[in-house]
């Protein structure tokens, strides 16, 4: 999970001392509290910890990472073949994420999304397909995952570009309203409890340096049009900017055309 034995093997207490003392810094907390708290209570209560700690003038410069688009095979015996296949997106910095929120809702996010009627439901290829949006301050990536059986492996993948090349000639009206009420009613019940009332505090603050009214978030998902999802479907759901990793064993595969020429066969 914490990479392989060779990268984890190589790093030494100095190294995670060195790399506490750079990043762990008390001008980089961020304290959030949701529910029945006093504020002014709370602040007497931190002063006596977290009001006593060392400011630090070290500064670190962010590098955005290069995304690459090939497809790697890792041949492993698995009773599934586990597929994510990705492409880069905007970072969560960025106004089009609501555009992208609505577009990976309609791809693949509920029971209701392409992904899953086309690939579960219509032809019980697989039992787990969905995709999910990583947004970064620097990157993100909008990705779909599946597992399947081998054989259904080569034509999951074929229908995902399917979806992804129908998505770039657009959505109907009732497709974009559904995914929005489906949008809002996630984050609204969400935010029922509050612990996920206290991720969005600091949230807000890690990205935006302060607090996004949940009414603003509303509404900008609502001024979302339907050339929007195809401008975005258009921009990034492109079978050259495509990056696929397949984990299992895999018989007969044969990947679209589109991803033929950029593989990688591996052994995990």
């Amino acid at each position: 999970i914490l990479g392989t034995a060779e990268t984890v093997g190589a790093f030494s207490r100095d190294d995670i001392l060195d790399y506490y003392a750079k990043h762990y810094l008390s001008d980089r907390v961020f304290i959030t509290v949701a529910g029945g708290a006093s504020h002014s209570r709370l602040v007497g209560l931190l002063k006596g910890t977290f009001g006593k700690a060392k400011l630090n003038d070290h500064k670190v410069v962010l590098n955005g990472p290069a995304p690459t688009s090939e497809v790697r095979l890792y041949k492993k015996d698995l009773e599934q073949v586990h597929i994510c296949l990705g492409v880069p997106v905007p970072s969560q910095m960025n106004l089009d994420r609501y555009k992208l929120y609505l577009l990976n809702t309609i791809l693949g996010s509920g029971m209701s999304s392409r992904l899953f009627q086309q690939i579960r439901e219509k032809r019980g290829l697989a039992y787990s397909v969905y995709s999910y949006l990583t947004l970064y301050r620097d990157t993100g990536s909008l990705v779909v995952y599946s597992a399947s059986s081998k054989e259904n492996f080569s034509e999951i993948v074929r229908l995902v570009l399917r979806e992804f090349a129908k998505l770039r000639k657009g959505v109907s009206v009732a497709e974009l309203r559904d995914a929005k009420s489906h949008l809002k009613g996630g984050m609204l019940l969400g935010l029922e409890n509050s612990e996920n009332r206290m991720t969005k505090l600091a949230r807000d603050e890690i990205y935006f340096g302060d607090i996004v009214p949940i009414k603003d978030v509303v509404k900008s998902i609502d001024r979302v049009k339907r050339r929007d999802i195809e401008e975005m479907a258009t921009k990034y759901l492109r079978p050259e900017k495509v990056t696929l990793t397949a984990l299992g064993k895999r018989r007969g595969a044969k990947l679209p055309k589109s991803l033929q020429g950029r593989v990688r066969r591996n052994r995990a």
